[in-house]
């Protein structure tokens, strides 16, 4: 009896073990015809998998077989044939279009046997697409994306006649929508031609007529990157504009394009629409309207190799690809920029000019102590009269010359004043030690400022673009009838700000580019570039020995206590008052020996008469040669109680050089410290500031997200937007800050952790460790 109540109890737990497990989720297949090749597709069609997966995960067993994307050659048939395998396999729950083509041939295939999504489409009216069973397309709202770009191309250049470049196997499938597109484009003042494009550019180029003043490029799938290539650079040499329906098209050589719908956005849609199909909602009551890509792109080469300049307002909004000129070769990094400023710095360049001076008073102290040879010629004319009286010892003409050579055998104050002056000089030397560093804090800092420029630059970018993708999303809003006018009107007053706000920060850019320019002594128009790295500020903070430091605080007591003490013994600034005072020692000395020891020179002197004319010319002479030579001792005995005043005066001025170097020791001290500070406050306030901007960037994508359904208000959005441009102009500048705050510190110590060889640095940290030590015992 237990063991069949056992029994009983085990089939009955079994049975309700398998209650509680969930039934497996039916298979469903989803699949998909390709125009042709196309990276594009595949990556609309691996996001869309992605997020249907997500979606249908507790509901259906979602598989994406491979057999079941077909891509095709770009040919009706072909893609005729494709859609007609699938649409009888019994296998495919779904069908999903990817092209043109496909999707205009799946609209018109009449009733269809099962679900099609048409995930590409021009336009719907233009296309004569209805509503029917088992379809539903994603299509721009209107007016439309070829007419929107039309309306924007003119912005670019005015036009009154554009060519219209498709491709030629589609000007059949397309032939209403064309007819169509020209009447709209008469709309707007334009004249459209279609051009039918082959395989190769000359197909496309020989048909331009001499009218054609822009032209559109429709997708060429077809043809060939060269070709395509060829085609861009065809119609850059005929400076004709050109705006194309692809945003990809324009890093081709295409001057810009709008885009047509994001990829991201387009593959949610097709998710989304295939869920609620496996659901059992109708397609044909799906929402099919699927809001543009708003992504203005411009390219700059094409820009400056045609000669055709968008106008401000419409650069501002754009994404500019290549907007660095052709050619610069010239790129600055930060350690580059310090250490082309020691080779090119006109201030150094003076600094040098007054050491190589001061060289000079060196030379000319040593003068003193060696040979002085001076030759001399003294002619004189007398009266006749007296040099009749003279009976001949003094011609009435005569010319002599003579050699004298004077040495100075021993002078206190001369031998004092090679020393001094040597003192000088030392000091002179660190003085331009001192500049030295000046000038390479300047560059450092001015080049961080244009790193810190160029990347506010990109925020207001950013912020421009986003103000622009709400006020398209107010247009929707609007033309659906969910909001008034009133928050396009807001939005479009806040986007003049951004616009004004993006030229600033464009000029203040262009400022420290100037000033850059300035301190590395290049031409100031000169136009370089920056690493992309180096502009995120981030690459600069790794690797720093004293940011570990600056992060612990006992560490950083002793980074402090370190780097006063190596600033203290090196500091240029110091090293140079040493010299001066060595040399007020010096003079003091010479001052105090000036009361007992004598100054001993030697001169000699040889002569010749070189003219004796007139009276008493004839007369001899007593010697051909004459010289003379003597010594001379001298010692001032008293000068007024001169010497008593140049000595106290000396010994004045060296008690308060003295003074002035314990002076500039403290300084020294307190501005190490003093920087230090700043720099670890900085560092924390990175932290802080990035924390804070990535929880208004989150708030700003809900809130963003929330205002497209309908929940937010304009107000809301405007603030969380203004809120996340705060904090991103906040992340920037404290980053930036905290460099600048740590190339103070190295100027303060005397050594930039940049500028050092791997030994140096090696050294130093050595140096560090070592000291830690030891105050650690």
């Amino acid at each position: 009896m237990k063991r069949v109540v056992l029994l009983l109890m085990s089939l009955v737990g079994t049975a309700f073990l398998q209650a509680q497990e969930p039934a497996p989720a039916p298979v469903v297949r989803i699949g998909f015809v390709v125009d042709e090749p196309n990276p594009l597709a595949g990556e609309v069609r691996m996001l869309a998998r992605q997020e249907l997966l997500t979606l249908a995960r507790n509901d259906f067993d979602v598989r994406f077989p491979e057999d079941l994307v077909v891509v095709s050659d770009g040919t009706a048939e072909m893609i005729g044939a494709a859609l007609d395998r699938l649409l009888e396999d019994d296998s495919v729950a779904v069908v999903v279009t990817q092209g043109f083509l496909s999707s205009q041939i799946a609209a018109d295939w009449g009733p269809l046997p099962k679900p099609v999504i048409a995930s590409t489409v021009f336009d719907a009216e233009l296309q004569g697409l209805a509503r029917a069973d088992n379809l539903v397309y994603i299509v721009p709202p209107p007016p439309g994306p070829i007419v929107r770009d039309l309306a924007k191309f003119q912005e670019f250049v005015p036009f009154s006649t554009i060519a219209f470049l498709i491709d030629e196997q589609s000007t059949v499938t397309f032939a209403g929508l064309l007819e169509e597109l020209r009447d709209r484009a008469a709309d707007l003042g334009i004249a459209l031609r279609t051009v039918p494009v082959g395989m190769t550019a000359a197909s496309a180029l020989e048909r331009l007529s001499a009218d054609v003043e822009a032209v559109y490029v429709a997708p060429l799938r077809r043809m060939a990157p060269d070709e395509f290539e060829r085609l861009t650079e065809g119609l850059i040499e005929l400076r004709l504009p050109s705006f194309a329906y692809a945003r990809e098209d324009v890093a081709r050589g295409v001057l810009a394009s709008l885009g047509a719908v994001d990829p991201l956005l387009l593959a949610r849609r097709i998710a989304l629409n295939a869920y609620r199909i496996l659901l059992g909602d109708d397609p044909a009551v799906l929402q099919v309207e699927l809001a543009p890509g708003e992504d203005l792109v411009v390219n700059m080469r094409t820009v400056r190799r045609t000669g055709i300049i968008p106008p401000l307002d419409v650069l501002l909004e754009a994404r500019r690809l290549f907007e660095a000129p052709d050619g610069v070769a010239r790129q600055v990094t930060l350690t580059g920029a310090m250490e082309e400023a020691m080779d090119n710095s006109l201030t150094l360049a003076a600094e040098d000019q007054a050491v190589f001076a001061g060289a000079e008073d060196i030379r000319l102290a040593r003068a003193n102590l060696r040979p002085d040879l001076e030759a001399g010629v003294t002619g004189t004319t007398i009266a006749k009269s007296l040099a009749e009286a003279s009976m001949g010892r003094s011609p009435q003409h005569n010319v002599d010359g003579a050699l004298t050579l004077r040495q100075l055998l021993y002078s206190q104050d001369a031998r004092a004043n090679v020393s001094i002056q040597t003192s000088f000089q030392e000091s002179r030397e660190w003085d331009r030690a001192a500049v030295e560093l000046d000038v390479v804090l300047d560059a450092a800092e001015t080049y961080l400022n244009v790193l810190r420029a160029k990347t506010l630059e990109r925020v207001q970018q950013d912020n421009l673009d986003l103000t622009l993708a709400s006020l398209r999303l107010a247009e929707v809003r609007e033309r659906v009838g969910a909001a008034g006018p009133g928050e396009r009107l807001r939005l479009e007053s806040e986007l003049a700000r951004r616009r004004a706000d993006r030229i600033d920060a464009h000029a203040r850019r262009y400022a420290a580019e100037l000033a850059l320019n300035q301190v590395l002594n290049r031409p100031l128009d000169e136009q370089f570039l920056t690493p992309e790295a180096e502009l995120e500020g981030r690459a600069l903070l790794e690797g720093s020995l004293a940011t570990a430091y600056l992060t612990d605080f006992s560490r950083f007591n002793v980074l402090s206590d370190f780097l006063s003490d190596v600033a203290v013994r090196l500091a240029p600034e110091i090293r140079s008052l040493d010299a001066v005072v060595t040399a007020q020692e010096r003079l003091l000395t010479s001052t105090r020996q000036a009361f007992y020891m004598p100054t001993l020179a030697l001169q000699g002197q040889v002569s010749t008469n070189v003219l004796r004319e007139g009276v008493g010319g004839t007369a001899p002479l007593a010697s051909d040669y004459p010289w003379s030579a003597g010594v001379s001792l001298s010692l001032p005995l008293f000068e007024g109680s001169a010497r008593l005043a140049r000595r106290d005066r000396t010994a004045s001025v060296l008690v308060q050089l003295r003074l002035q170097r314990e002076l500039a020791a403290q300084r020294v001290e307190q501005n190490v410290r003093t920087q230090l500070q700043f720099a670890r406050a900085s560092l924390a306030v990175v932290s802080e500031t990035e924390s804070a901007a990535e929880t208004a960037g989150q708030s700003l994508a809900l809130v963003t997200e929330a205002y497209g359904q309908g929940v937010a208000s304009v107000v809301d959005l405007l603030e969380a937007q203004a809120s996340a441009l705060l904090s991103e102009r906040t992340v920037t500048n404290a980053i930036y800050d905290y460099l600048i705050n740590l190339k103070r510190v190295e100027r303060a110590a005397g050594h930039f952790e940049a500028l050092a060889t791997p030994d140096e640095r090696a050294t130093f940290a050595r140096l560090l460790d070592e000291y830690q030590r030891a105050m650690e015992d």
